[in-house]
C-alpha cells in the first residue's frame, strides 16, 4: 500500500477500526461493527512506516473503539518504534488494569484523550448510547492519571450536553486532568440536526472557556477549545490551543487515515 500526500503531515489520525462498544449519538461515521474490509496488522505497519518517511511527528489512535482492534498493540508499538510520538483516544470502556500495563510498554505514548460529555451519568450514558458508559470513562480518568499518564477529558458539546459545563468543570477542577471541550459537527447516521448548537450558543461555550481559564487558572484546570473553536475574536482571548489562530490546521499540516483504505 501506498500513501499518496500533496504535503507534509506533522500529525495524522488513524482510525483503527469502525467497531464500537458505544452507540454514540454524535458519531459521524456511525460506529459500531466493524467494516469487512480493515486493514491487517502489516498493512497498518507499512502506513506508519511511509508516513515516518514523510516526516510525521505523531499519530493519534483512534476508531471506533482503538482498543477492539485486535492489533491495536502492534500497531501502537510500531508508532513508538519509528520515532513518532503517540497519542490515544477511548471511550474508557475497556480499562483496566490489565490494558494500563500495556499502555506502560508504549514508551512514546504522549497522552491519552478519554470522552466525557457530562457531570451526569444520565446525560453522558444517554450521548454515549450505553448505561454505565460514565463510570468506565470517569474511572478511567482517574486510573490512567494515577497511572502517570498525561490524560485528558474530551467532551463534544451540543444543544444535548451545553448545561453540562459547569458540573464537569467541578468534576475536573484540580484533578490534574486536562479538558478539551469541541463542538459537535455531525454528519453520522444516529445525529439530529437539531440538537446542534446556534451560532450564539457556540459563542457562549467558547465565553465559557475563556472565563474558566481566568477564574479558575490554566494550572488548575487546563481548559481549551479544539477543532471548531480556534477562529479569530476580536472580544475573547484564551480560550483556543494556540494563542495565535494561523489557520484551518486540517488543511495545513494533519492527515486522516481510516481503517477502510
Amino acid at each position: 500500500m501506498t500513501f499518496h500526500m500533496a504535503f507534509q503531515p506533522q500529525f495524522v489520525n488513524i482510525e483503527l477500526t469502525l467497531g464500537c462498544n458505544l452507540r454514540c449519538l454524535h458519531c459521524g461515521s456511525t460506529a459500531g461493527k466493524p467494516r469487512n474490509d480493515e486493514l491487517e496488522r502489516q498493512e497498518w505497519i507499512s502506513l506508519v512506516k511511509e508516513l515516518t518517511e514523510l516526516g510525521c511527528r505523531e499519530i493519534c489512535i483512534l476508531g471506533g473503539e482503538p482498543f477492539l482492534a485486535k492489533d491495536w498493540l502492534y500497531i501502537a508499538q510500531s508508532v513508538c518504534d519509528s520515532g513518532m510520538d503517540l497519542v490515544i483516544i477511548t471511550n474508557g470502556w475497556c480499562m483496566d488494569q490489565p490494558l494500563v500495563r500495556k499502555l506502560k510498554t508504549l514508551s512514546r505514548l504522549d497522552r491519552i484523550g478519554v470522552s466525557l460529555d457530562a457531570a451526569s451519568p444520565r446525560v453522558h450514558d444517554y450521548i454515549r448510547g450505553r448505561g454505565d458508559s460514565f463510570r468506565r470513562a470517569h474511572n478511567a480518568l482517574w486510573m490512567l492519571r494515577d497511572a502517570g499518564f498525561e490524560v485528558g477529558a474530551i467532551t463534544s458539546v451540543s444543544k444535548l450536553n451545553l448545561s453540562e459545563l459547569p458540573g464537569l468543570r467541578d468534576l475536573l477542577l484540580e484533578q490534574d486532568i486536562t479538558w478539551q471541550i469541541q463542538s459537535v459537527v455531525a454528519h453520522g447516521k444516529r445525529w439530529s440536526d437539531q440538537w446542534n448548537l446556534t451560532p450564539e450558543q457556540h459563542y457562549q461555550v467558547a465565553e465559557f472557556i475563556s472565563k474558566s481559564r481566568k477564574t479558575s487558572g490554566v494550572d488548575n484546570l487546563p481548559v481549551a477549545g479544539s477543532h471548531c473553536f480556534g477562529y479569530f475574536s476580536e472580544r475573547l482571548t484564551g480560550y483556543t490551543e494556540v494563542p495565535v489562530w494561523p489557520g484551518w490546521g486540517a488543511s495545513r499540516r494533519s492527515g486522516e487515515c481510516s481503517s477502510g483504505l
